[in-house]
């Protein structure tokens, strides 16, 4: 649904001014009951009718200088796995938002550490027919 237009949001005001009930609004005006209750609740404690401005949540955790620190890192060990750049750059933040600041970078990066070769040999079996 779209948002509502201030002419909207004083009618809601004016319709609420002469007795009509919220239900009755919300029909005349092709609006969600909620939506309409809203709006006499913002004027009621807040004095104003515009609505809220967007993006006033926390700031982010990684700066657009830890994104280049970032980067900086995957250049300088291309084959690193996350949990190595999260260690290297000190950043106070979980190993998941590591990840998705990469993968907004754009960068590929390995699954898993690096480990010797297991002796014995694969321990799966082969593809093919199962039980043979």
């Amino acid at each position: 649904m779209d948002a509502m237009t201030m002419g909207e949001r004083r009618r809601i005001l004016t319709l609420y001014a002469f007795n009509w009930s919220t239900a009755k609004i919300a029909q005349a005006l092709g609006r969600s009951m909620s939506g309409v209750r809203r709006i006499r609740q913002r004027y009621r404690e807040r004095g104003r009718l515009e609505p809220d401005p967007r993006g006033l949540g926390r700031p982010p955790k990684v700066t657009a200088t830890d994104r280049t620190k970032l980067a900086e890192l995957v250049a300088q060990q291309p084959d690193a796995t996350i949990t190595e750049l999260h260690q290297r750059s000190g950043l106070a933040v979980a190993r998941a938002t590591i990840d998705r600041h990469l993968r907004a970078l754009r960068w590929s990066f390995k699954k898993k550490s690096c480990t010797r070769r297991n002796r014995s040999g694969p321990t799966s079996r082969p593809s093919g027919r199962p039980g043979v």
